[in-house]
């Protein structure tokens, strides 16, 4: 972008000094750019009230007057140079948007990351599932027979949290369960002042 003023609505992406915005799933992006004075306390009241000026980069997305049961997505890629080709990469795909679930994969990373704000069931790109019995952070990467889990809970006050993926799968913590051919993983969770922090478990698919 230049040091000009813009308004602009109804984008789908932009890219601004080396960092793009790309509205996924129809999210439309706002624009503003132009000079703009204030004071940092403004923002907080024990800065400095002295003011000042500079040219200003803002994007957003409108959320509209009182919206009730939407969702939007977005995607910011640091580092880029064409935003028409990351606009038009179908590699990152939304798998869930809602109050219990949302999620995505990066299908260039064999990737899938979730935040399950209660126990749900999250339907993969390649027709397999992963299921939780709680609230939790999950990262979750498939190359070949390899599985590597990550699993966190940001509310600090998990002890273990079990995570069920189809097929037989083995590694630290994982049960079999042949009657409904799931694999149930049982995360034990860092407690005290290392709670919150992510735990990555390896793991091998050796049956479907």
């Amino acid at each position: 972008l230049t040091n000009s003023e813009i308004d602009e609505s109804d984008l789908q992406a932009i890219l601004h000094d080396g960092v793009a915005y790309i509205g996924l799933e129809g999210t439309s992006l706002v624009l503003h750019t132009g000079v703009q004075s204030g004071s940092w306390s403004l923002v907080e009241e024990r800065s400095s009230d002295g003011q000042l000026t500079e040219e200003v980069f803002t994007s957003y997305i409108d959320h509209g007057s009182k919206p009730s049961a939407a969702s939007y997505a977005y995607q910011i890629v640091p580092g880029a140079s064409d935003v028409d080709l990351l606009n038009n990469d179908n590699s990152v795909r939304v798998l869930a948007n809602t109050s219990e679930l949302q999620a995505v994969h990066t299908a260039s990373e064999s990737l899938t990351q979730a935040i399950f704000h209660a126990p749900a069931v999250l339907d993969l790109p390649e027709g397999s599932h992963i299921r939780t019995d709680a609230s939790g952070a999950i990262q979750y990467r498939a190359v070949d027979d390899k599985r590597l889990l990550t699993v966190a809970d940001p509310t600090q006050k998990l002890r273990q949290l079990t995570v069920t993926l189809d097929g037989r799968v083995t590694g630290l913590g994982a049960s079999y369960d042949s009657g409904e051919n799931v694999t149930r993983v049982t995360v034990l969770l860092p407690e005290g002042p290392y709670a919150g922090q992510s735990v990555l478990i390896p793991l091998v698919q050796t049956g479907g």
